[in-house]
């Protein structure tokens, strides 16, 4: 019989059932870069959407230690060899991915995502409170923060960044 050619949306579907499976740790990196593979071979650029999703996995993963920020900083390269132009929710994906590799005992650390942060304004995009709490949650976890916190800024200073770029700190935030 006739098959019916996959389109982008069923790929990026792919992709978000890997992300889900990610939570209980049933799905794997490779999962992910398999869809990229099979994406490439049917002719199809991944979109912002697609690695918006594998961005997600690997937060997934890294929550049980089998992911790191190193493959979050991968899919920015990818992204930029694809022409796919990362927006502020993708930098929000790849601090959440710093976190949790942070939280999950990986190497990522408060430097890390401060690098983040530099990137996303170098590329002319402006952190949301979302980003913002992303950092407060890598503070929170980055084990260096309690080794020395001389070198971290602390969340007050957190706020004071948030109210200059005219964003509110709420209670869920902080």
């Amino acid at each position: 019989g006739k098959s019916a050619a996959l389109d982008g949306v069923s790929y990026n579907t792919l992709m978000q059932i890997c992300a889900a499976e990610g939570k209980f740790n049933q799905s794997t990196v490779e999962d992910g870069a398999a869809v990229f593979r099979w994406m490439e071979a049917a002719g199809i650029v991944p979109s912002i959407a697609s690695f918006g999703s594998y961005l997600s996995l690997l937060t997934n993963l890294a929550a049980h230690g089998s992911a790191s920020l190193r493959h979050g900083l991968e899919a920015l390269d990818w992204m930029a060899r694809d022409g796919v132009a990362p927006d502020t929710q993708i930098f929000n994906a790849c601090l959440r991915l710093c976190s949790k590799d942070a939280k999950s005992g990986g190497g990522a650390g408060v430097g890390d995502g401060e690098k983040l942060f530099s990137e996303m304004r170098d590329r002319g995009l402006s952190p949301d409170a979302f980003s913002f709490k992303a950092l407060l949650d890598l503070m929170a976890h980055d084990r260096v923060t309690f080794v020395d916190r001389a070198r971290m800024p602390d969340a007050l200073e957190i706020e004071q960044r948030m109210m200059q770029e005219g964003l509110r700190a709420d209670a869920v935030l902080l």
